[in-house]
């Protein structure tokens, strides 16, 4: 039995063979005095022993009450280092090397931060775009590797898959083989990881997906620019020329669309004022205005030329107060809709700086053809107005 006597009767901590690898590295292996030191050699070379020989039990026991009293001898500071580092809700919380200094940033910032020492590191051979993302759950950073020149990427497999200007699917075979064959190699892999080292030093993640619990400081995820890669080394294959071929098409029926869309723009901006000449409806007649004349409308909403089923105006049509029977006047102030009454000044009309006061009605929607209505002068706005 190895003596521990010299370590007996402190008051005990609580390291079990449960938690023991937990806290022996805390702790600090080098830092044992010579008997615990043997203590922890005779429990590593022994502990599958432990369920099934008493006497090495009994030993292993003796030894972890000696390194409870050792480690309750410690001062307090060292103690709390051991035993009440704060492990997170998943008690297997992560925390980045560079997250104290960083942690008020702004996601976008720590995004530039990134960018930063991926080009320092790996710029001579990798091309990256990093962005971030702001959503309702938090945030996220992309990294992207967008060209690779180092080495090939890809395995031998994949390779001669790829000089074979096979298909994905003949290399992947049948979707019964599980797991489905890598594309990319170890050595990429590697430096994956290293990218991956990168983009969390500024992170921390205290994420349980057992409970469905995930608390981040950002979403991270690195993707690699596959098609960038083999447009170079492999342009002549079925997936390169089907790609080429799919966002040429893209880019072509945008630039129509774009073409389309303006010529079918609407002409007028947002709260001009235009005359209107078209057909409303008998039940108008209480405005005093004629069936078939010129009407006065503001622009609400101009149509952008993109909509596949509509491309009109939402307008108000605005009349003069002086066209309001007298009942219809009264009712509306009495129900507060008289806030509506407003003043609008159109230019040189406004010589002895009076204005014009008008009714904004209601809504409603109409192409407005350019051959129907024209920007109004002042003159002609005077003269409609005021017949």
């Amino acid at each position: 039995m190895i003596d521990y006597t010299k370590y007996k009767g402190l008051s005990g901590t609580n390291i079990t063979t449960y938690n023991y690898k937990q806290f022996i590295n805390k702790i600090g292996i080098s830092k044992l005095p010579p008997a615990l030191l043997k203590g922890h050699q005779f429990y590593s070379k022994n502990i599958d022993l432990f369920d099934t020989n008493t006497s090495i039990a009994d030993t292993i026991n003796d030894y972890l009450t000696d390194l409870n009293n050792y480690v309750a001898a410690l001062p307090k500071n060292k103690q709390d280092a051991i035993f009440f580092e704060d492990n997170g809700y998943s008690q297997n919380k992560f925390t980045g090397s560079k997250y104290k200094l960083t942690q008020n940033l702004k996601t976008a910032e720590i995004a530039k931060l990134v960018k930063k020492e991926l080009d320092i590191l790996h710029g001579d051979y990798a091309k990256f775009s990093v962005t971030s993302d702001l959503f309702a759950g938090g945030s996220s950073i992309r990294v992207e590797i967008l060209n690779f020149t180092k080495f090939n990427p890809f395995t031998e497999e994949y390779t001669q898959s790829l000089l074979n200007n096979e298909p994905y699917e003949i290399f992947r075979g049948s979707y019964n083989r599980q797991p489905a064959p890598k594309k990319t190699n170890e050595q990429f892999e590697k430096f994956i990881n290293e990218v991956n080292k990168v983009l969390n030093q500024y992170n921390f993640d205290d994420s349980d997906s057992q409970t469905d619990y995930y608390h981040v400081n950002y979403y991270s995820s690195v993707v690699f620019d596959e098609m960038a890669f083999k447009k170079i080394h492999y342009p002549n294959h079925p997936e390169v020329i089907a790609h080429v071929k799919y966002w040429a098409d893209v880019e072509s029926k945008k630039k129509k669309s774009s073409e389309v869309a303006a010529q079918r723009k609407g002409i007028f901006k947002k709260d001009e004022i235009v005359y209107f000449l078209g057909y409303l409806h008998e039940s108008w007649h209480k405005y005093k205005l004629p069936l078939s004349e010129f009407y006065l409308v503001k622009i609400i909403k101009s149509p952008n030329g993109r909509s596949a089923y509509n491309n009109n105006y939402l307008v108000r049509i605005l009349m003069p107060v002086n066209s309001l029977k007298e009942s219809t006047l009264n009712f509306y102030k009495k129900i507060g809709r008289d806030k509506n009454f407003i003043q609008h000044k159109f230019g040189t009309f406004n010589q002895s700086d009076q204005s014009l006061s008008v009714y904004e009605h209601a809504l409603f929607s109409t192409d407005l053809a350019p051959k129907q209505i024209a920007i109004l002068k002042a003159k002609q706005l005077a003269a409609i107005i005021l017949k």
